[in-house]
């Protein structure tokens, strides 16, 4: 009899094969005996018996990746063909696993955390044998849903009666994000949305808020913030400019925009008693001359605290003019020379903030401490890398809250000997056709100087400009929908970022900026860029284009965006 050997290579059918003692002797040693695929189950005519065959398994539905909460129940599931019986061994990160406290490994289909937690996150794989084999499935990955983080805080905000107001707060985490919103520390609303917004804002929305964000993972709270809410009136007090007649002391003019029907006003001034020492408040020559017969009380017993209270009352049948005047000046010795930490704030301790008429009737008195602006000196000739006429000016917040934002306003640039108008190069929008360059938030204590760059076609007859803040509610520009590019020219001179790229005629660019490597919070600088066809050069040299300047200890990356 010849015998026919197997061919080599893999089977799904494993073979078994039992040798007749009968035929034993007919075959001498040293021979490999094979069966035929299409022999009877039987017994074969050479004395070989087949008595069974085994499928090698097979994996038809493999584990499968998820993304998982701590601390809930989980499950791994495998789906194999294969003839019985079927074993399974599982393996995390290329090492078999065994029972925990918190996992139940099984030799069958399943692998079952209760619950899973961090230390459980990986690659796994199972392993399915038979008598015919093993086969082993692709890995199913374990991770964890993220915890909601917050990346903005929200920001305390002082508004106007009947303006529209928006508390936001920046968050990341797996979705779907909660945000739950409390005001002076009870629930207020539960929004899908990152923002709260008033439409309009009354003074009932005042008090403290708190944000919650959650998702499935967990939660996360927010540093309690406020909103003040002003009344909306045109009767004004304001601390408007600050002056220094010597180094040791400063004043403060306190106008009042009067709207024809006071009898009388009072207010406190709070202060921070280790900037600001002795205070003095008396009424001012021009208030006085509008306002004969006016009697003035000083309540000064909370000085050395930072409190001061100062009233005006005017005899009966007198009302003030409906006008804007001085009314007051509120002097101080200088105690240290960061003056802009001074904190201040109208109050109503220890003298009630308000007005009130002739019948003793309330009336709303809006309050404000502007922020103090210094114009630096012009430059005389534009300069030699922008070709602008430059100009740095310094704003100051002395006052005890957060400005959340600012329009500088620019009048009377005016035209030059060619009759072209000089125009703001980097204004960052117009109101009623004056140009404003845009900052904020402005934090209490806090001093910066924004570098104004102007255009004049003659390059000889600098403008003389003249200053306006104005308070806003924070902004912040979106450059979305355009073609994300990288900038490769990027110079620093001089504490300057100078970027240069190819643009396209008539095509409308912005630069974003972010201050950490890897970070995907880019900020938009303003204004936009208009394309020349060729190179054009962009200079960062600070506010308000971009929140501070670039240095060479820091780092700042830039990309280009092209819009549509």
């Amino acid at each position: 009899m010849r015998s026919r050997q197997l061919p080599v290579g893999r089977h799904p059918k494993r073979w078994i094969l039992f040798l007749s003692a009968v035929g034993a002797g007919a075959l001498g040693s040293g021979h490999l005996l094979a069966a035929s695929a299409a022999a009877p189950a039987s017994v074969s005519s050479a004395g070989v018996q087949l008595l069974s065959t085994a499928t090698a398994p097979a994996i038809t539905a493999p584990p499968r990746s998820q993304s998982l909460v701590v601390n809930l129940p989980a499950t791994l599931e495998v789906v194999a063909t294969g003839d019985a019986p079927l074993s399974y061994a599982w393996s995390k990160d290329g090492t078999n696993l065994v029972s925990t406290t918190n996992l139940v490994v099984v030799t069958n289909t399943r692998l079952s955390f209760s619950p899973f937690t961090t230390n459980d996150a990986g690659a796994y794989r199972v392993t399915v044998s038979n008598a015919a084999g093993s086969v082993t499935s692709e890995p199913a990955t374990l991770t964890l849903l993220p915890n909601p983080a917050i990346t903005q805080p929200p920001q305390s905000q002082i508004v106007i009666e009947g303006s529209t107001v928006a508390l936001s707060v920046g968050a990341q985490g797996s979705t779907p994000l909660t945000f739950y919103w409390s005001q002076d520390g009870s629930n207020l609303i539960t929004l899908s949305t990152s923002a709260l917004v008033f439409v309009p804002v009354s003074t009932n929305n005042a008090g403290v808020y708190q944000v919650t964000v959650s998702n499935a993972v967990g939660t996360a709270t927010s540093e309690p913030f406020f909103l003040a809410v002003k009344p909306n009136t045109p009767r004004q007090l304001r601390v408007v400019d600050w002056e220094q007649p010597d180094p040791t002391r400063v004043r403060l003019p306190i106008t009042l925009a009067a709207q024809g029907d006071e009898a009388r006003l009072g207010f406190s001034l709070h202060f921070n008693p280790a900037v600001l020492q002795d205070p003095t408040l008396t009424l001012t020559a021009e208030a006085a001359a509008l306002l004969p017969g006016a009697t003035v009380e000083v309540n000064d017993l909370d000085a050395a605290e930072g409190r001061v209270g100062w009233s005006v009352a005017l005899p009966p049948g007198q009302r003030m003019p409906a006008q804007t005047f001085r009314l007051a000046e509120a002097a101080f010795t200088l105690a240290n020379p960061a003056w802009r930490e001074a904190e201040l704030a109208f109050g109503s301790s220890p003298t009630p903030l308000g007005a009130a008429d002739g019948e003793g009737g309330g009336l709303p008195v809006l309050d404000w401490i502007d922020p103090f602006v210094k114009p630096g000196a012009l430059a005389e000739v534009p300069d030699a890398q922008s070709g602008l006429f430059e100009q740095r000016l310094t704003l100051a917040n002395a006052s005890a809250y957060p400005i959340s934002g600012l329009q500088v306003l620019v009048r009377g640039l005016g035209e030059d000997s060619l009759g072209m108008a000089r125009r703001l190069a980097n204004a960052s929008g117009a109101t009623n056709g004056v140009p404003y360059v845009y900052y904020g938030p402005l934090w209490p204590g806090q001093e910066v100087e924004l570098n104004l760059g102007y255009y004049v076609a003659d390059r000889r007859s600098p403008p003389m400009p003249e200053f306006e803040v104005r308070s806003v509610p924070a902004q912040e520009f979106m450059a979305t929908g355009g073609l994300v590019f990288t900038i490769t020219s990027v110079r620093l001179v001089e504490g300057r970022a100078i970027l240069e790229f190819l643009s396209l005629a008539g095509r409308r660019y912005f630069i974003q900026y972010v201050d950490a490597f890897g970070s995907i919070a880019w900020k938009t600088a303003q204004p936009e860029i208009r394309g020349t066809g060729a190179r054009v050069q962009w200079i960062d040299d600070g506010p308000p284009k971009t929140t501070s300047r670039p240095t060479s200890e820091g780092s700042r990356f830039y990309r280009g965006m092209l819009m549509p």
